[in-house]
């Protein structure tokens, strides 16, 4: 075990509190789900709770990437949660967020979105 490996579950031990607010990672597509005997079929996958700050790109950001004026940077903890996809929403603070990119930093301990 790497010192990589442990860096998410620190990361949010130490940050996810103080910095990051509940949220609710919803989605998109459906999943294959046991019926408990044997069985499976297929059904929406369920909420996750997560650890998520929004941002606002810089001006500078904005012109070089060609984000658009209502998307904002969402820096989801990732300890705990496979890689949102795009079109998978983020509920936070009653407002609905559609993820539109994903990017992973090197030790996995979060997930930068481009949503709107």
């Amino acid at each position: 075990m790497g010192i990589l490996d442990s860096l998410p579950q620190l990361i949010d031990s130490v940050m996810g509190d103080l910095l990051f607010s509940d949220a609710i990672l919803k989605r998109k597509g459906t999943t294959t789900i046991s019926d408990g005997r044997g069985g499976v079929y297929h059904g929406a996958f369920p909420d996750e709770a997560c650890k998520v700050v929004i941002e606002e790109y810089s001006d500078f950001i904005r012109a070089q990437g060609g984000i658009a004026p209502n998307e904002r940077k969402a820096i989801i903890l990732a300890h705990g949660l496979a890689t949102p996809k795009p079109e998978d929403k983020i509920t936070i603070d009653g407002r609905d967020w559609v993820i539109v990119d994903v990017q992973t930093d090197p030790a996995k301990a979060t997930y930068t979105c481009r949503v709107k």
